[in-house]
């Protein structure tokens, strides 16, 4: 079993920062693994945020990270999407974690795939009922993360991505 480490993968909530504070030591941690030539990763399961946006907000609190190492549930699921050559879409998504998605043909009448991520501003009836007249009508469903608690009367309920 080789004792060299090659590279990290590090979740961002929650490891290095908490409720948008950064985890004590955890700056130090990063700049000491970089100067041993440690190949570095940065995810994140929040559809908010963007590959961009995501480092940018590390860097303000004193890492050095680059936009090339983070990857977000939006980056990903843009990556995914790519691969399936979509003509068109209709993501459901707010903020940065839409920068991902510019590439892709957006149709709210005739979409090919529907992207959910967070989208809590227009997650209402009206853009729910289209959506589900869409997949009625032939679209496919992509969902950006689904994370399943339990409600008080023991039901599973889908919840959104923190961020």
């Amino acid at each position: 079993m080789p004792t060299e480490v090659g590279g990290m993968i590090f979740d961002v909530d929650g490891v290095l920062e908490y409720q948008g504070k950064v985890c004590p030591g955890a700056v130090e941690a990063i700049d000491e693994l970089r100067n041993r030539g440690i190949v570095l990763r940065f995810l994140t399961n929040s559809t908010l945020k963007s590959r961009r946006s995501c480092a940018e907000g590390l860097r303000k609190r004193g890492f050095q990270v680059f936009d090339g190492e983070v990857i977000t549930a939006s980056y990903a699921t843009a990556l995914y999407l790519r691969e399936l050559k979509p003509r068109s879409c209709w993501v459901m998504l707010e903020r940065e974690g839409l920068e991902e998605f510019r590439e892709f043909q957006q149709d709210l009448e005739d979409p090919e795939y529907i992207v959910v991520g967070d989208n809590r501003s227009v997650f209402d009836f009206g853009h729910l009922n289209l959506a589900l007249r869409l997949l009625l009508k032939g679209a496919k469903l992509i969902g950006m993360q689904s994370e399943l608690v339990e409600t008080s009367v023991g039901e599973p309920e889908l919840k959104s991505a923190p961020g």
